[in-house]
């Protein structure tokens, strides 16, 4: 059996390109960060290919509006929030 690789490549301009090998099952993912720049793109690239991935966790460092917004679309077996102080917010979201 073939192993599925997931190539990222970085260029001087922060382009970020994958190049997919064709996979037959989903590969579970957990996004540390996913309200940050990268963590966004990594959504972006999850959402165009849903036949690849499945999204099971989700974590931000504070950033707890996008993440109840990221997990209400994507819904996620987790979702975490270092920052004490929106736990409630995204608990009762």
């Amino acid at each position: 059996m073939k192993s599925e690789v997931i190539l990222i490549q970085y260029d001087i301009s922060c382009t970020i390109n994958f190049n997919f090998v064709p996979m037959t099952t989903k590969k579970g993912i957990a996004i540390l960060g996913s309200t940050g720049s990268i963590g966004t793109q990594a959504l972006d690239v999850i959402e165009a290919h849903p036949e690849s991935f499945d999204l099971r966790v989700l974590t931000a460092n504070f950033n707890g509006d996008l993440l109840i917004e990221q997990a209400k679309k994507f819904k996620p077996n987790a979702v975490v929030i270092a920052d004490e102080s929106k736990y409630k917010l995204v608990d009762c979201s």
